[in-house]
């Protein structure tokens, strides 16, 4: 009688301490500790649009001690560096919420048991100048193509060249678009992005 509830009372001993050591957790913002530390967290983004080189994000590592912010650029080679982190992280052709799940996953549970990643994208805005009725600077709301930011300007002045509309991206490079040929083939309407610059040029009779 007294081995069965010594084996009880030996088997209710290991049970609790199972359970106690389970519940165990840490602080927001503290070192994981060790393995077997199941992370919570939460990932929160803004659009589900490609990220480029040259847009300006704002990251903020919240649920951590202390809190981090960090603005800046995304590289020319498409890339963008974070605390703690020796190598730099790869940013453009990632849309938010894969660039915030990747930075999720680098620092929990390595460095923290939880943490939440707001992406935050700056300047986000085109421009269009030179023959449209409207020049100026327009919110860039995705889904955005040569033909329709030249519209959302007023569209084209009757001076303008048509067939050598400018595109100025935001990593410096520039392509010229016939947009008489854009808008009959849509397949040629290429996309605008935010911080590019259309130009349409006086047409030179």
């Amino acid at each position: 009688m007294n081995l069965f509830r010594n084996l009880f009372v030996s088997f209710v001993s290991v049970w609790a301490l199972a359970v106690l050591t389970g519940c165990e957790t840490l602080g927001d913002g503290q070192a994981a500790g060790g393995p077997g530390v199941s992370p919570t967290s939460m990932v929160n983004t803004n659009t589900g649009e490609y990220l480029r080189a040259g847009e300006q994000l704002t990251i903020e590592l919240l649920d951590i001690s202390p809190p981090s912010k960090i603005e800046q650029a995304v590289a020319d080679d498409g890339t963008i560096t974070l605390p703690l982190l020796s190598d730099r992280v790869k940013a453009a052709g990632k849309k938010d919420t894969e660039l915030a799940t990747e930075i999720h996953d680098l620092y929990v549970p390595r460095y923290y048991k939880r943490m939440t990643v707001n992406i935050k994208r700056e300047n986000r805005y085109y421009f269009v100048g030179g023959q449209v009725k409207n020049p100026s600077q327009r919110p860039y709301t995705g889904d955005m193509t040569v033909i329709r930011a030249i519209k959302s300007a007023g569209d084209f002045t009757d001076y303008a060249d048509r067939r050598h509309v400018r595109i100025l991206r935001s990593n410096g490079t520039q392509e010229t678009v016939d947009a008489k040929a854009a808008i009959k083939n849509p397949k040629k309407d290429v996309p605008i992005y935010p911080g590019d610059t259309v130009e349409v040029p006086l047409r030179i009779y």
